[in-house]
């Protein structure tokens, strides 16, 4: 397996609007030569308290250390401040260990203020930039379209905090064909990252759409639903981009 981690800077073209629900950064890399660069906008007139929350994918919350462009407090995994009105602060985690450490971020908006975001996860040494978006931290059914065909190469990441959530995917050939369908549970191992057609040989060669669709009966009723994913599609030459996922039903939307 090569990592995408590892190959071009990847491009990102966000949508226009950011909803209150977008409070996901889905990787953050520390360590191990990577750091990661966390910009945090205000989008009002309003000044705008935040905690930014560090979680480590399988062993919960994550205390790291991290610089800032203006004053935060960092207690444990938390990270607080406050905004001006269309303020902005610039974090980035020192990246001081010699062991790589992979996690993701929530973002939280103390009076209900909209707030931006973005990572950039670097490594100077191998000249690799990854710029990740804010994503939405609800959503139960995702679509997100791909590409294997001849030098192209597709890696899906996908996070939920929801214990014990429950994903059926189905993959879909451009003319709609089914080509394989199952289903993932999330247990102590929160993120998964990985590269469709090393996982799933058949899809080799393949352009198509995944579908996703949270199964399990009782998420979002007993605990909070936390899902969101994304690809990162390589294309011909290798550049990678960031393809995020389209959703028809959004669980907030089913419950208010």
């Amino acid at each position: 397996m090569r990592p995408f981690l590892v190959l071009l800077s990847i491009l990102f073209c966000g949508a226009a609007e950011v909803r209150l629900s977008d409070r996901i950064l889905p990787l953050i890399q520390d360590g191990g030569g990577w750091k990661t660069e966390i910009t945090i906008v205000n989008l009002e007139s309003t000044a705008a308290p935040f905690e930014l929350l560090m979680r480590k994918a399988g062993s919960g919350n994550w205390s790291i250390s991290v610089a800032a462009t203006s004053v935060i407090t960092v207690e444990d995994a938390y990270i607080r401040g406050k905004l001006a009105p269309f303020g902005s602060v610039t974090l980035e985690t020192t990246g001081t260990s010699n062991t790589l450490e992979t996690g993701h971020a929530f973002l939280y908006s103390l009076d209900n203020i909209r707030l931006g975001a973005k990572a950039v996860i670097r490594n100077q040494e191998k000249k690799v930039s990854l710029t990740l978006p804010l994503s939405p931290e609800r959503e139960d059914r995702l679509l997100i379209p791909f590409d294997n065909t001849g030098n192209a190469r597709a890696s899906l990441l996908w996070l939920s905090e929801t214990p014990y959530t429950m994903i059926d995917y189905v993959v879909l050939s451009q003319e709609g064909k089914e080509l394989l369908k199952g289903n993932f549970q999330f247990d102590q191992n929160t993120q998964d990252l990985f590269v469709l057609a090393e996982r799933f040989p058949q899809l080799k060669g393949i352009r198509g759409l995944i579908q996703m669709q949270v199964s399990f009966p009782n998420v979002g009723i007993y605990d909070e639903l936390f899902l969101t994913a994304l690809v990162v599609q390589e294309d011909q030459e290798g550049k990678p981009t960031v393809i995020n996922s389209m959703t028809t039903n959004s669980w907030k939307a089913q419950r208010y």
